[in-house]
């Protein structure tokens, strides 16, 4: 599991829900239009929190440009349904910390995907034998 994973996961669902807007995942050298999609990873973190487990966190900034409010409105309760929870491989992801901004008829819907991880020990060499002597005070040695 990686970082764009799951922003790939989430343009796959939203080109699914929304079939005729274009959804992208990268910066294009033309104007969007009306009813296109642009998904950002925002922010990406990850932490170790003991041993060898750590937590990953996604935050996406999903733009949609809209004409008017109104359609942006329902875009945004839509969103809010189908990003809830996403599959990536088999596995149930729920996205958290949904919140939406209007700038300038472009609606800024963001939603975080957390996840934990272990990583996979390294193989190390083993001890195979241990030479163990012990001898009380004053004892001599035999």
């Amino acid at each position: 599991m990686d970082f764009i994973s799951i922003r790939d996961s989430v343009i796959k669902v939203m080109k699914t829900q929304f079939p005729t807007a274009g959804v992208y995942g990268e910066e294009m050298n033309q104007v969007f239009k009306n009813g296109d999609f642009f998904v950002k990873l925002l922010d990406g973190t990850h932490s170790r929190e003991c041993g060898r487990r750590y937590k990953r966190s996604n935050l996406l900034d999903i733009y949609y440009y809209h004409e008017n409010n109104e359609q942006a409105l329902k875009v945004a309760e839509s969103l809010t349904e189908i990003l809830e929870y996403i599959t990536i491989n088999g596995t149930l992801y729920r996205g958290t910390g949904i919140k939406y901004v209007f700038n300038a008829n472009v609606l800024h819907f963001y939603v975080n995907y957390n996840y934990h991880l272990v990583k996979h020990e390294e193989e190390s060499s083993k001890m195979t034998t241990l030479k163990q002597e012990g001898r009380i005070n004053n004892e001599k040695r035999k």
